[in-house]
C-alpha cells in the first residue's frame, strides 16, 4: 500500500514542540502621532520617544527599530520575496522572527531552535543537533491527484450511516475500503460494495460498533498499483480533538547513519508494535530483506513511488525473477501456514523523514495496519533509501510482510545478492 507524504497522525507521550506565538504584549505598531522625535540621522532615519516611554527608530525604506522599556527590541522590514518581516530580540535571549512566506522562527538561549513553516510543518532543532519534526500536515487526507470527493460529516451518532461518495480522476479505478472501527476491528469492503457508476463511486458505512473514532480509508487501483484516495476519521458520540492540539514531533532520521542500521532499527519497531499486541514476531528473511531494499533503491533513483515497477512488476514478481522463488503469492494471507497454500508476500512502502512518524502512518492506516499486525504473518524484511536531492533525512521505507509455506527456490538457480557499499548485514547475519 502507498502512503502518501500528507496523512494525518497525531499521539501522544512523544517530544512536542513549543509553539511560536508572539508576546500579547509585544506589537510592532508604532504609533507617531504624540511621538516626540529625539534625533535625526545623516541615512535620513528618525528617532522618536513614544508615549509608553519606549523609543523607535524609522527609516525611510520602511525599517523600523523599536525599544521597549524592558530592553525587547523589535525589527520590523517591508515585505520582498521570502525575507524577514519581523524580529523580537527579548532579554532573556529569546529571538523570534516571522517571514514573510508566514514561516515563524523562535531562538531559545539554550541553543534550540523552533520552526513553524507556512504549509504546517513543524521543526525544532535541539542543542545536541537532533530535529524533530511532525510528519504531517493534515488531520485527513484526501489526494487530489487521485479524487473528488463530495462532502461528509465528521461527527455522527451511533447507528448513523454516513455515505463516502467522489470522482475518480483518469487512470484511477476498482476502490475498495478498509475501516478501523472504534473497539479495534478491521472490515473490509470490497469494490463490489461500492455503487459505480462510470467514475463516481459512493460507498455507505453505518457507523454500528459504539462510540468512538472510526477510521475510513479508500483504496483504488492505479498505474502503478494500489494508492490511497482518502483516509479520514469519523468520530462516533463524541467530539473530535482541537484543531489547535499541539502535534506530535519525531526525531528525524539521522542523514550519516548507514542503511542497514536504519533497517535493522525499523525490522525491530515492526515487532515491538506486534508486542505490544500479543502478536507473534516475525523473524527476520535476508532475501525479504534484499527484495525490499532493491525495491526502496528503485524508486528512489528512478523517481516513483508506487507497488509496482515499471521494470519489476510487484514485489512477488521481483522475487521470482531476482530469486527464483518458485512459489510467491502477491497478497496477504488470511489464514494460519499451511504447507499447501504459496508463500504470501504483501508490501507496505511508505515516505518519511522519521520513523516515528513512519510507523505510526502504517498503525493509522486501517490497509496498512492489517499488513504490520497481520498474526499469519511469519517472516519480515525492510529496505530503506535516501531520496535523491535531499538532505539525507527523507527516506522511502519499503515493509515486505511474509508468509512462508513451502520451500521457495528451483534447485538448479542460485539467489541474486543485491548488496549495498559494503555487504548488507542484520545483527551480524551475512
Amino acid at each position: 500500500m502507498v502512503i502518501p507524504a500528507r496523512t494525518a497522525i497525531f499521539s501522544a507521550g512523544m517530544v512536542l514542540l513549543a509553539i511560536l506565538a508572539f508576546s500579547a504584549d509585544v506589537s510592532p505598531d508604532i504609533d507617531l502621532e504624540n511621538a516626540r522625535r529625539i534625533k535625526t540621522y545623516p541615512s535620513g532615519a528618525k528617532e522618536y520617544l513614544l508615549t509608553d516611554g519606549s523609543r523607535a527608530v524609522v527609516w525611510p525604506n520602511g525599517n523600523t527599530r523599536r525599544t521597549l522599556r524592558d530592553g525587547t527590541v523589535i525589527h520590523t522590514w517591508p515585505p520582498a520575496g521570502n525575507n524577514e518581516i519581523l524580529r523580537i530580540k527579548k532579554p532573556d535571549g529569546t529571538v523570534e522572527s516571522k517571514f514573510a512566506d508566514g514561516t515563524e522562527k523562535n531562538m531559545r538561549p539554550n541553543g534550540s531552535v523552533s520552526w513553524r513553516f507556512s504549509d504546517g510543518r513543524l521543526r525544532e532543532e535541539k542543542r545536541d543537533g537532533s530535529v524533530w519534526e511532525n510528519s504531517v500536515t493534515d488531520r485527513d487526507l484526501v489526494d487530489p491527484e487521485v479524487v473528488k470527493m463530495s462532502p461528509w460529516p465528521r461527527r455522527v451518532k451511533p447507528g448513523d450511516r454516513v455515505v463516502f461518495s467522489g470522482e475518480l480522476l483518469e487512470g484511477y479505478h476498482n476502490p475498495w475500503a478498509c475501516v478501523l472501527l472504534s473497539g479495534g476491528e478491521l472490515r473490509e469492503f470490497k469494490t463490489e460494495s461500492f455503487i459505480i457508476r462510470g467514475n463516481r463511486f459512493s460507498l455507505p458505512v453505518t457507523m454500528n460498533d459504539g462510540p468512538g473514532l472510526y477510521k475510513i480509508e479508500i483504496i483504488v487501483r492505479g498505474p502503478l498499483g494500489n494508492r490511497i484516495a482518502l483516509n479520514v476519521g469519523i468520530w462516533v458520540n463524541i467530539e473530535p480533538p482541537d484543531e489547535g492540539e499541539k502535534p506530535t514531533l519525531y526525531r528525524t532520521v539521522d542523514p550519516g547513519e548507514p542503511l542497514h542500521h536504519l533497517e535493522a532499527k525499523f525490522y525491530k519497531m515492526i515487532n515491538r508494535e506486534r508486542g505490544k499486541r500479543d502478536i507473534k514476531t516475525v523473524i527476520w528473511d535476508i532475501e525479504a530483506g534484499q527484495l525490499s531494499r532493491h525495491m526502496a533503491r528503485e524508486m528512489a533513483s528512478e523517481g516513483f513511488f508506487g507497488h509496482i515497477s515499471p521494470k519489476w512488476g510487484n514485489i512477488a514478481k521481483r522475487a521470482v525473477r531476482l530469486y527464483k522463488w518458485n512459489s510467491a503469492a502477491h497478497g496477504l494471507p488470511t489464514s494460519p501456514p499451511d504447507e499447501s497454500a504459496p508463500n504470501f508476500i504483501a508490501d507496505c512502502i511508505v515516505k518519511s523523514r522519521s520513523f516515528g512518524g513512519a510507523m505510526v502512518t502504517l498503525l493509522e492506516s486501517p490497509a496498512h495496519r492489517r499488513i504490520i499486525l497481520s498474526p499469519y504473518c511469519t517472516h519480515t524484511g525492510v529496505g530503506v533509501s535516501r531520496v535523491k536531492n535531499g538532505d539525507g533525512r527523507d527516506v522511502i521505507i519499503v515493509i515486505a510482510m511474509l508468509q512462508l509455506n513451502r520451500p521457495r527456490h528451483s534447485i538448479s538457480s542460485k539467489p541474486k545478492k543485491i548488496e549495498e557499499e559494503k555487504p548488507f548485514r542484520i545483527y551480524g547475519r551475512p
